[in-house]
C-alpha cells in the first residue's frame, strides 16, 4: 500500500506544472504538458515548466452580463443630416 501511494505522490509532483497550467486555464497548458514530459525528470526542466504554468496568463474574457441583448439600450443615432445646408441672410 505504501509503495503505491509513494508513487502516486511522485508523479503528481512530477506533473505539478501541467496540474497548475490546467487549472488555471492556461493558453499553453499542451506545451507545458509535452516540456514536462520530455524535460521534468531534470530539475531545470522542472523549474521551468512550474514558472511557465505560474506565469502564463489565461485570455481574459469579456464580462457578459446575463440577458446581455435584452438589457442593451438601443444606440442613439443622429437624426438624418440635410444634403443642402441653406444660408439664411440677416441684415442690411
Amino acid at each position: 500500500m505504501f509503495p503505491i501511494l509513494l508513487i502516486i505522490l511522485g508523479l503528481t509532483a512530477y506533473f505539478l506544472p501541467w496540474i497548475i497550467a490546467r487549472g488555471r486555464g492556461a493558453s499553453n497548458a499542451g506545451y507545458i504538458a509535452l516540456l514536462n514530459l520530455l524535460l521534468g525528470w531534470t530539475v531545470l526542466g522542472w523549474i521551468a515548466t512550474f514558472i511557465w504554468a505560474v506565469l502564463d496568463r489565461q485570455p481574459e474574457k469579456p464580462y457578459i452580463p446575463q440577458g446581455y441583448p435584452e438589457m442593451v439600450p438601443e444606440p442613439i443615432r443622429p437624426k438624418s443630416t440635410p444634403t443642402r445646408i441653406q444660408y439664411v441672410h440677416h441684415g442690411r
